[in-house]
């Protein structure tokens, strides 16, 4: 299949992981079998269920963390 190069160095930088890719006939495509792609989107999926934790963390460590102080306390 052929690829834009540029959307192949985007996953490669989201992900850490250099993909095996062939040049094409230009400068802005790639060739990459279907093996290949399949690992793409298992990496792309597997980053975006950790971000998804880390924004849950995130969350939770606020809500625990955190609490609202009334505007009246606000100013002494």
């Amino acid at each position: 299949m052929e690829i834009d190069y540029s959307l192949i160095l985007r996953v490669e930088n989201a992900t850490m992981t250099n993909y095996n890719k062939f040049k094409a006939g230009d400068e802005k495509t790639r060739l990459i079998n279907k093996d290949e792609i399949e690992n793409m989107f298992e990496d792309l999926l597997n980053k975006i269920e950790n971000l998804e934790k880390e924004i849950d963390y995130m969350r939770e460590d606020v809500r625990e963390n955190y609490k609202r102080i009334p505007v009246e306390d606000q100013y002494e």
